[in-house]
């Protein structure tokens, strides 16, 4: 869900080996990455995988087996997921990849997506860095943390965005994960709610 880097960059590394739909917001959007095979709006010079297919369509997120990936603007964020509520797999793990708070409730983006989507908050994972969509989507060496409250959660979908390019394992880690970096590190002395993590990193193939 979310056409910019990020949700184009997590698109196409799952779209190397299984279907992937990608949530556009405008059709025009959808129209110009099927046609050209790329998000140059976006994610200038990176070919998207034939498996990745772009629409406007909201219903088409019902299609999702066993995973959603939440990449809107937090701005949009409840909005989104207040629209989709009725359409989401209820089986399906989610991870967001949007950061900071919701000006009014002061809730992370994972809270509010589980309270707008009507869904356990244990469904809801975290994606943070330190990495830029750009280098990821080029393979570049970068790395990732998945943050869960359930850390088989976290395994499953760093196994699911990774796959053969990705290494990872688990560690403790706290809800600061779904915060901006400069947060992340005033935060520290904050108290926190158990969580998991995985940890998520790519190297550069040998050529």
């Amino acid at each position: 869900m979310g056409a910019g880097a990020w949700g184009t960059t997590l698109a196409r590394l799952v779209a190397r080996t299984e279907p992937v739909t990608l949530l556009c917001h405008s059709p025009e959007t959808a129209a110009r990455i099927a046609a050209t095979g790329r998000n140059e709006a976006r994610l200038p010079g990176v070919d998207l995988p034939d498996g990745l297919r772009a629409t406007a369509d909201r219903a088409a997120i019902g299609e999702a087996r066993d995973l959603v990936i939440v990449a809107v603007p937090s701005a949009h964020v409840r909005s989104t997921m207040t629209t989709l509520a009725g359409v989401l797999p209820p089986s399906a793990d989610v991870l967001s990849v949007v950061k900071g708070l919701e000006r009014r409730t002061l809730l992370r983006m994972s809270e509010v997506i589980a309270d707008a989507g009507g869904m356990a908050a244990e469904r809801v994972a975290a994606l943070s860095g330190p990495n830029l969509a750009a280098e990821v989507a080029r393979n570049l060496p970068a790395s990732a943390v998945v943050a869960a409250r359930d850390i088989a959660l976290a395994e499953r979908i760093v196994k699911r965005v990774g796959r053969r390019r990705f290494g990872s394992t688990s560690t403790p880690t706290c809800w600061a994960w779904s915060l901006p970096g400069r947060s992340r590190t005033s935060s520290r002395s904050l108290p926190a709610p158990q969580t998991a993590s995985a940890l998520v990193t790519t190297a550069r193939r040998d050529s």
